[in-house]
């Protein structure tokens, strides 16, 4: 059983899915249409003068959203506007000035599976869409230069990710890549078993499932590399309730959970090795990361009832609104073969905790959560919070934030070397949910 999570931000797991990552919460929903055959268009719009002295309006956006935080620290966002039927793209500098604006993808409309998705590539950016284009589904990717004039678009596959410096999609056996020095295109070389895509910040994978055993083919820029087993048929006994991927210096790796929730690791070149710890039975599995000595990983358990002393009389007075979510963090250290578990506190009684993303700036390993209100409707947004933990070096040492939103969306920004973003659709008090919104900038930890 494999998972999907952020390739931006997360270092570990199998990823087999789109690019973009869907938002959270919804939109005002269009009409549909009988599917049909339609070319995608790209208009790039006007960008900055020489002196950054004009001044651009931010364009006001609908999910589906997407955004990138670059090394400079400005941020590409770029989102669905629904009455004019495109996707717009705008540049906003660190101190918060629009830089740049564009109009991409002509006569895109909503759809509930709908996707946008931002990703660096060297100086450049590539926006992907998943959606409708004049009523026909689509699966699209242009890449914009630091000023957002726009190349031609590319079709691209489901199976795909994305690192640092590339995105990358798999079609058939063919591997397609999209880098800082142009487009790129390799033949996985024959093996038998399922297809799939790992990308971590810097290195790209394909993966080859063949019932129990499983072997990773790299992706170098001009070539793709020996195939070779990581995972054989033998080396474990127990039936698998997850797996993922996370590379060391030395190579891939795999953490595995089995199915009563015991850990183990196989590292290049080791035999399968069982870990001290487990997830618990009541854990869900959320998100995981790693570094060189250390995975992380990331779950939650729902409990009846608010903690105690919290004021639950605003709340629904349904009964399935009175519960409290909790998220702990599991540290498997590597070196000792043992996990430690810390209680990483509660969302707001009645609110789900969900949209966790792994991140670090500044030497700093942080996870972040969205908080979803109990009672969202026309007129209170459903993203009542953004909530993140600076996680210490052991249990105990880590810092908590909680910051209250109205927000109707809000997508993962990623990290540079010293900050984290992500980027929040703002409902004004008193507005419904029928109006493209603000895209607000919010930078952490503090």
């Amino acid at each position: 059983m494999t998972y999907a999570v952020s390739p931006r931000l997360t270092k570990i797991a199998i990823v087999c899915s789109a690019l973009a990552l869907g938002s959270v919460a919804g939109c005002t929903c269009k009409k549909t249409e009988e599917p049909r055959e339609a070319a995608v268009t790209t208009t790039p719009v006007v960008d900055a003068s020489p002196d950054g002295a004009r001044a651009y309006e931010l364009p006001r956006l609908s999910l589906p959203m997407g955004a990138a935080l670059l090394p400079s620290g400005a941020v590409i966002v770029a989102g669905l506007s629904v009455p004019e039927r495109m996707i717009k793209v705008a540049r906003i500098a660190p101190e918060g000035r629009v830089e740049a604006v564009a109009d991409i993808f002509q006569n895109a409309e909503w759809a509930h599976d709908s996707e946008v998705g931002v990703h660096p590539v060297g100086d450049d950016v590539i926006v992907t869409f998943r959606g409708k284009v004049e009523g026909g589904q689509k699966r699209s990717l242009v890449r914009l230069d630091p000023k957002l004039s726009a190349k031609e678009p590319r079709t691209y596959t489901a199976t795909s990710c994305a690192t640092k410096d590339g995105v990358y999609w798999l079609d058939h056996r063919r591997v397609h890549a999209e880098l800082g020095a142009g487009h790129r295109e390799h033949t996985v070389p024959s093996a038998e078993g399922d297809l799939g895509l790992f990308c971590d910040e810097s290195h790209a994978l394909v993966t080859v499932d063949a019932e129990g055993v499983l072997s990773v083919v790299p992706v170098l820029p001009d070539a793709m590399g020996p195939l070779a087993i990581l995972v054989g048929e033998k080396d474990f006994e127990d039936e698998e309730r997850e797996h993922s991927l996370f590379l060391r210096p030395e190579g891939p790796s795999v953490l595995r959970i089995g199915n009563e929730g015991a850990l183990s690791v196989k590292l290049p070149g080791q035999a399968a090795r069982k870990i001290v710890g487990k997830l618990e039975e009541d854990d869900d599995l959320v998100l995981v990361d790693a570094d060189v000595s250390t995975v992380y990983v990331a779950s939650t358990q729902d409990h009846d009832g608010c903690e105690a002393g919290e004021d639950a009389s605003t709340l629904p007075t349904q009964r399935t609104s009175r519960f409290s979510t909790a998220v702990h963090l599991l540290r498997v250290d590597l070196g000792e073969g043992k996990a430690t578990r810390e209680n990483l506190g509660r969302a707001a009684c009645g609110h789900q905790a969900s949209t966790f993303f792994f991140g670090k700036a500044k030497d700093k390993r942080v996870l972040a959560w969205t908080e979803r209100a109990p009672a969202s409707n026309k007129t209170m947004p459903p993203i009542a919070a953004l909530a993140y933990r600076v996680i210490g070096p052991t249990a105990g040492g880590t810092v908590a934030k909680r910051i209250p939103l109205r927000a109707d969306g809000l997508v993962d920004a990623g990290c540079n070397a010293t900050t984290c973003a992500a980027v929040w659709l703002e409902r004004p008090e008193g507005e419904d949910d029928r109006k493209p919104e603000l895209p607000r900038v919010l930078r952490f930890p503090e």
